[in-house]
């Protein structure tokens, strides 16, 4: 799934074609009242995500936390208003 598809899955279909270019993604954060560094950071991350840089499944979540890693649909879901209102 590409991160326009994951972003209308959550509910924030309007913010999907806004980021999918780094630049649009970054400012569009930006005027949304994101910091610089946390909206490249941002970007970046779903840079990585998109191009599959983030696909491998590693139990390092569990190993860390000493607990199951949950999906990101079910981390989208469970933080999605947190992550609105970022935007």
């Amino acid at each position: 799934m590409d991160i326009k598809e994951w972003l209308k899955r959550i509910g924030m279909e309007q913010h999907a074609e806004s980021f999918a270019e780094n630049e649009v993604g970054v400012a569009r954060a930006i005027d949304g009242g994101m910091g610089q560094k946390e909206a490249d950071g941002l970007i970046g991350l779903f840079r990585l995500i998109r191009d599959g840089s983030m696909a491998e499944v590693t139990d390092d979540v569990e190993l860390v936390t000493g607990r199951a890693p949950i999906g990101l649909s079910a981390f989208a879901r469970d933080y999605a208003e947190a992550l609105c209102r970022q935007l």
